[in-house]
Parts: structure tokens; sequence; C-alpha cells
């Protein structure tokens, strides 16, 4: 067995607080370089759990990349886990209801904040990570541990493990007509995936998983992962015993329960937004988000779409409905995105360039750049 301590992959980032958000909601997590890309023991699906001084505090999924269910990391998550579930994100937002229930069940000197806050905007998501009532609820109740001035300790007291799904079950994913060819990953969550994770949060109530009942959780590593194990039946990693047999596909779910709300940070928008991605397109979002500055914020909308942001200032939007390139529309202007090597015309309207993101050809340094360009232009 591994356990994966966040002080070990991950680094915290002071970035700017989003303007009308508490000063403390700024902090980014970025993996150390020996992390970077596909690490193979964290890559492609499986079941992970999210510990707080070694007791079971979250239980998640992940299905990979969306055309590539078996590629991907799972530190894709779990760099938004430790800030994002610790209320330190500079991009947490709340559902109006959540934020409500939140400032009337909730106290401390981290709800008075929040409530001072203006409940209209940003704090109500219209782009940004989902923060339900029980991630508020685990970040106050541990404040101690999350709250400002313990960022030097605070990676140290959180850990992670991973039950992986064995790469050849990658060859059992249906293709064509059985399975949903816009995004493989999502038959492998509803088939593989979902049902073992609520099977584990209604057995276990980890203390920061939606509709749970908040008190502490005395489950350990060792324990999640057997667990884990026994419900996809396979062997634990570290067990010496054959290989695990091909799953059994479940019958798929029906459409209302494939639609059903998952409880992570990835807004539908994302959601919608990774799985009209190629691979291609799909490690450039990855890239984007390690490089994006700190004074700058990567949104999604239900369009979807992706958005650029400072503060609340729209820089960049990209919308990926051409295959091959990702239409791009900025404040910049069409000859500051030209000089970066783009192929912009005037754009009509409150934007004033378009062009065309092509993955494969133009570099990310390059699209912040025009961002850059466009917050300047805004500002001025």
């Amino acid at each position: 067995m591994t356990i994966y301590r966040a002080a070990e992959l991950f680094t915290l980032q002071t970035v700017p607080a989003v303007e009308g958000k508490p000063a403390w909601m700024n902090l980014r997590a970025r993996r150390r370089p020996q992390w970077l890309g596909e690490p193979p023991a964290l890559t492609g699906p499986g079941i992970y759990g999210m510990f707080l001084d070694d007791r079971l505090a979250y239980v998640g999924i992940y299905a990979g990349h969306a055309q590539r269910p078996f590629g991907g990391s799972v530190l894709d998550r779990w760099h938004k886990h430790v800030v994002y579930q610790t209320l330190r994100a500079p991009e947490v937002a709340f559902a109006a209801s959540q934020l409500s229930r939140i400032l009337n069940a909730l106290d401390g000197p981290a709800i008075a904040e929040i409530g001072a806050c203006p409940e209209d905007e940003p704090l109500i998501g219209r782009h940004g990570g989902s923060c339900t009532f029980e991630k508020a609820r685990f970040a106050v109740r541990h404040w101690d541990v999350f709250g400002p001035g313990n960022e030097a300790g605070m990676l140290d007291r959180l850990s992670f493990v991973y039950h992986r799904l064995d790469p050849s079950w990658a060859d059992e994913v249906p293709a064509g007509g059985e399975c949903d060819a816009s995004c493989p990953s999502g038959w492998v969550k509803r088939n593989w995936l979902h049902e073992p994770e609520r099977l584990l949060i209604a057995a276990l109530q980890p203390p920061c998983n939606s509709r749970t009942h908040g008190r502490p959780c005395d489950i350990g590593p060792d324990e999640l992962l057997s667990r884990i194990a026994a419900i996809v039946n396979a062997p634990p990693a570290d067990a010496v015993a054959a290989p695990p047999p091909a799953p059994t596909p479940s019958k798929p779910q029906s459409a209302e329960n494939s639609l059903m709300t998952h409880d992570d940070e990835e807004t539908p928008g994302e959601a919608a937004f990774r799985a009209k991605l190629g691979d291609v397109a799909e490690a450039m979002l990855d890239e984007l988000h390690a490089r994006c500055p700190s004074a700058m914020q990567i949104g999604f909308t239900n369009i979807p779409d992706l958005r650029i942001y400072m503060g609340r200032r729209v820089l960049v939007t990209l919308s990926p409905r051409t295959k091959g390139g990702l239409p791009c529309e900025t404040y910049a202007p069409v000859s500051v995105c030209r000089a970066f090597g783009f192929d912009a015309s005037p754009k009509h309207g409150q934007m004033t360039a378009r062009f065309t993101f092509l993955p494969d050809q133009h570099d990310i340094g390059d699209l912040l750049a025009v961002a850059g360009a466009a917050a300047a232009a805004i500002a001025a």
C-alpha cells in the first residue's frame, strides 16, 4: 500500500484573492516536478480516499481523460481537493442554497468572513469550484489546520490513497453504439465507479462527502483500500495474488441516474468542455491550469466554454467547437494576437479579436500572453 502525502506531491502557491471573497481564499496547489505528467501508479480510472491525519475525510472517483479513460492522472483531482475542500482556493464558489445553509448552520471565524462578503457575486458561483455544505463544515471544523497562518504545515496533515483499476480493463470499455463515443470516461464512471463510490460513502460516511452526517470517521488508509478492493472484486495493490479478473460490466444506468450530480470540484461546464476534447486538447488544458499566472483564474460555463478571468472580467473565451482547434475571442487587440502567432481578425461586439487556437501548433504561453494583453486593454 502506498500513502501519498500531500506535502510530497504538491507545493502551495499564494495568489491574489478574488475581489469580493475572503482574502484567505488565495492558495493554489502545484504539482512538484517529479509528479508532472502521468505517473504510472496514478494514471487511469479508480477510487481514492483523502485523509486528515490518516482519518478518512473524503471518497472520490477519477475516470481519466474524456476520450482516454485509462490515461490522465488522479493528481488532476487531488490538487484541487487540498485547496477547494479547505476553502482556500480563489475559485471556490457556492450554490445559493448551499451558501444560505452554510451561513445559517455553521459558525466560526471563516463563516463570519464569508458572511461579510456580497452574496450575489462572486461567492455565488457562475464559474469555478463547487463547494458544498459538507466541505465547508469540514474546513471550518479544522480551521486550526486550514486557516490563514497554517500554510507551512497544512499539506503535512493531508494524504491520499488510490485504488487504480487494472489497465487490462481498458479492453472491456465498449466501442461504437454500446458506448457514448463522445465521452468513454462517462461510461467508465457509470458502469464501474459510481456504484462502488455510492456504497463506500453510505457505509463509511466520510465527513466531506455530500449528504453525510459529519461525524469524524475512524477509517484509515489500509481499511479503505481493503474495502474498495472487496467492492470492485480485486485484491489490494500490494497483495501477492493473481491479476484481478476482468470486470463484469453492469447494465447501463437510466438517463436520469447517469446525470446524477457528482461530488467533486469539476463543474458540469468543465465536464462538458472536456468531453468534447481529444487527447491533444486535453493535454493543453492540463498545461493551461499548470501555467496560468497567479492573477488569473480559469472557469467554465455550461455553453460549454472555457474562460480566462482576472477578477470578474473575462479576458479570453475558448469554445470546443472546431475539430482540431478551439475558437477564441478576446479583448486583446488584433495586432497583439497576430504578434503572438495567431491568425486573428476583428470581432464585432464586446470582444475585439477572434482566432482559432490549435493545441498542436500554438504555445500555451502565447495564449496567456494574449490574456495579459486583454487585461491591459481593459484597464486602459
